[in-house]
């Protein structure tokens, strides 16, 4: 159930660091009362909400010191995978051995 806790955590941190964006690149200034109309900015505190909430459901089943770079580095490859797709952003030959060494580093981490 951790990996769970784990996989729904970073999907939901993922997917809010991207709708903020596309909330950042629209015509709205982030800083008005108009943002507060806007349904992306709720949708994203609610994924960040329940990041944090299975967060915490994932760090109470693991070490602090696993748990928090897995997260972190779990996030980063989610984020980046919805930037390349969707934001068509562009991914290099060092992104590529930097996912592979992140990946390596969250299973050896994880064991």
């Amino acid at each position: 159930m951790v990996y769970v806790f784990f996989l729904l955590g970073i999907i939901c941190n993922g997917i809010a660091s991207y709708t903020l964006k596309l909330l950042a690149s629209s015509e709205v200034n982030l800083v008005s009362v108009e943002t507060l109309k806007q349904p992306l900015l709720y949708i994203t505190l609610v994924l960040f909400a329940l990041n944090v909430g299975f967060y915490a459901l994932f760090i109470q089943k693991v070490n602090l010191a696993i748990g928090y770079p897995a997260f972190v580095g779990g996030t980063f490859l989610v984020v980046l995978g919805l930037s390349f797709f969707f934001l068509r952003e562009t991914l290099t030959p060092l992104h590529i051995v930097g996912i592979v060494m992140i990946l390596g580093g969250i299973v050896i981490a994880t064991r």
